[in-house]
């Protein structure tokens, strides 16, 4: 999980699917991993040969980012 968020966080996301679906292949039930992937898959892409492929992929990027502050945050809530 670890290598797939830092990997979102660099825009490096074919790395993150691969990393996460290792991860589902793993465990199944790893919640975390089947959420962020589904954010990943899900995330608006522009079509292809628009010339905007770089601001898609920055706001797939924006839109993992803010999922995984969200994930942060409820995590450091249930920890306390």
């Amino acid at each position: 999980m670890t290598l797939a968020r830092l990997a979102v966080e660099q825009g490096d996301l074919v790395l993150a699917e691969k990393t996460l679906r290792s991860v589902l292949d793993a465990d199944p039930e790893n919640s975390d991993a089947a959420h962020l992937l589904e954010s990943l898959i899900e995330a608006p892409t522009q079509p292809e040969g628009s010339g905007r492929t770089e601001d898609s992929a920055d706001a797939k990027v924006k839109a993992l980012q803010e999922w995984l502050d969200a994930a942060k945050l409820a995590s450091e809530r249930l920890d306390s």
